[in-house]
């Protein structure tokens, strides 16, 4: 059966909150647990059958949580573009992971956690 990462955070609540956003520190946390919560939807998908049920509800929810997380991505860029820093079209990690660092995340293999639990 499809489980659900973070299964108390949902599309509607993400939408509301990206419009009440004040902070830096929101913005980040915000973009590490939806963009996170994406990337586990992703590897769920590979585990079903293509033409599934459970695949196509996941593949579904996929698409929604990705456009969230680009939608947070995208406000983050805005900041640094304000600050000089240009985007690439390519390893956008590379300007991404200087803006998380500083608002307490760090990018453990693809996955957004939070510095306090850095090895």
């Amino acid at each position: 059966m499809y489980n659900e990462p973070s299964p108390d955070l949902t599309a509607d609540f993400v939408e509301k909150a990206i419009d009440e956003i004040n902070t830096e520190s929101e913005l980040a946390a915000l973009f590490a647990e939806v963009d996170t919560k994406a990337w586990e939807i992703a590897c769920e998908v590979s585990d079903f059958d293509e033409g599934a049920e459970e695949c196509e509800r996941a593949t579904a929810d996929l698409k929604v949580w990705f456009a969230l997380a680009d939608k947070l991505r995208n406000k983050i860029f805005e900041i640094l573009r304000a600050e000089g820093v240009e985007i690439p079209d390519t390893n956008q990690i590379t300007v991404l992971e200087p803006f998380m660092k500083r608002n307490g995340f760090y990018d453990a293999n693809g996955w957004w956690t939070e510095t306090r639990y850095q090895k």
